[in-house]
């Protein structure tokens, strides 16, 4: 029972001393999911507009939606909440989805996009024999009010690598009033004949 006892005294002593020596036992990667997140993923042919929160405060937001795929934001000062809609992702029609916001060491934010195969029960996967639209809308809380990075990225399993599909910067202190909007184009890509138009 004592040795017990001092071998776990012992591991705790450890942990803290690596800890103390810039150590850790974490394997955490360079960016830290927040916290406060909400997904929403469209079916094949994308959200009602009436659906989306960001397009209630980017009037017109789906005006010629076929023509590019657009990162559309909506920022609210006074809830600090930032709404993420990538519209007009054009995947594969069978798939599972989700999106998702971390933030880097640098303080930049870095948004994952993931499309997989449909899983089935006996543990194989399944692709259809045609492409979709998606739309991809992110919630998150805590956002301050400031000229923030972000990355979107597109993480779809069959692929090579993980895509970087649109970096810049979004100006969330441009509101005003308590609101902030706007939108830039991430693709150009045709969607033909996968499209409709809203």
């Amino acid at each position: 029972m004592m040795n017990r006892v001092f071998i776990y005294v012992t591991l705790g002593q450890l942990c803290g001393l690596l800890s103390l020596a810039g150590c850790s036992t974490d394997t955490n990667k360079e960016n830290q999911k927040l916290s406060g997140q909400v997904a929403a993923i469209s079916e094949c042919g994308g959200f009602e507009t009436s659906e989306s929160l960001v397009d209630k405060g980017d009037e017109g937001s789906f005006d010629n939606y076929c023509d590019a795929e657009r990162l559309r934001w909506l920022y609210n000062a006074d809830t600090q909440t930032l709404s993420l809609l990538n519209a007009r992702v054009i995947l594969n029609c069978c798939g599972e989805h989700n999106i998702e916001i971390a933030q880097n060491d640098d303080g930049s934010y870095l948004v994952t996009e993931t499309d997989a195969p449909v899983r089935f029960d006996d543990g194989s996967t399944s692709r259809c024999g045609c492409m979709c639209v998606f739309d991809f809308e992110l919630n998150v809380v805590g956002i301050p009010d400031e000229e923030i990075s972000i990355t979107l990225q597109r993480d779809v399993e069959e692929a090579d690598a993980v895509q970087n599909v649109w970096q810049g910067t979004i100006d969330l202190t441009a509101a005003l009033s308590s609101e902030a909007t706007g939108s830039v184009v991430v693709s150009t890509e045709s969607a033909e004949p996968w499209c409709q138009e809203k």
